[in-house]
């Protein structure tokens, strides 16, 4: 949270789908064996569903 504002909830590491090889590969690389289930993080997606961001330009 910056300045007061929450633009997503945290989720943990553990609730989201880990069994896709490409997740697994790079959840080795960065954690090695030791994977922090516990660990908070943001989804991009959660950020991209937030109500409080508005598109300001898209070249897509």
């Amino acid at each position: 949270m910056l300045a007061g504002i929450e633009l997503s909830k945290l989720r943990e590491l553990k609730d989201f789908n880990l069994e896709d090889p490409r997740v697994q590969k790079i959840i080795k690389e960065r954690y090695g064996n030791e994977i922090p289930l516990e660990e908070k993080v943001v989804a991009p997606s959660d950020l991209a569903d937030s109500d409080l961001l508005k598109t300001v330009i898209d070249t897509y």
